[in-house]
C-alpha cells in the first residue's frame, strides 16, 4: 500500500486504513509524523474522523448508569446541607453558651431602640427557628426531587421499546 502521494501528503487510502486501525505500528508511527506538520492531511483525517459512527451504549447500561449519577447527586445534596445544618447548630451552641459576648447587659446603653436585651436574643431566636424550618422544608423537597430520576431520550425510547 503506497502511503503517500506524488505530492507529499497522504492518499485517501492511507487515512482510510489509518481511521479503521488497520495500519501497523511502524506504518503509523509515519503516517502520525506526517501529521504533525500537515494542515491539509489533518484537516482531511479529521473530516473522516467527523464522518464515522460513534457506538452507543447498549440500552442496558443507561439505567444503572443514570442510578449512580442520582445517587451521587442525592449524596452530595445531602452532604451540603448537613454541613450547613451542623454549622447553625455549632453557633448556635456557641451562642448559647454565651461566647460571643455577656448575654444580657445592663444599663441604658446597651438597649437598641428601646429593647431589653432579652427581647432582641427571643426575636432573634424566633427568626431562626424559621430560618431552620424553611430549611428544613427545602431540603426535603430537594431530596425529593432528587429521588425522581430525570429520564433520558434514550431511556424512555428503549422503554417504548420494551413495552412494544
Amino acid at each position: 500500500m503506497n502511503l503517500f502521494s506524488k505530492d507529499g501528503h497522504l492518499t485517501q487510502e492511507a487515512l482510510q486504513t489509518l481511521v479503521v486501525g488497520e495500519l501497523d505500528e511502524f506504518h503509523r508511527l509515519k503516517v502520525a509524523e506526517h501529521l504533525s506538520h500537515c494542515d491539509r492531511c489533518i484537516e482531511q483525517y479529521t473530516e473522516l474522523l467527523s464522518e464515522s459512527v460513534c457506538v452507543e451504549p447498549p440500552q442496558d447500561m443507561v439505567a444503572p448508569v443514570m442510578e449512580k449519577i442520582y445517587y451521587r447527586r442525592r449524596k452530595w445534596a445531602m452532604k451540603r446541607y448537613l454541613q450547613a445544618a451542623a454549622a447553625v447548630v455549632f453557633a448556635l451552641c456557641l451562642w448559647s453558651g454565651g461566647v460571643f459576648g455577656p448575654v444580657v447587659a445592663s444599663g441604658p446603653a446597651h438597649k437598641p431602640h428601646g429593647k431589653d436585651m432579652n427581647d432582641v436574643l427571643w426575636e432573634i431566636s424566633e427568626e431562626m427557628g424559621s430560618v431552620l424550618s424553611r430549611f428544613s422544608a427545602d431540603l426535603s423537597s430537594s431530596m425529593k426531587k432528587a429521588d425522581q430520576p430525570k429520564l433520558s431520550r434514550h431511556h424512555i425510547e428503549g422503554e417504548k421499546e420494551k413495552q412494544s
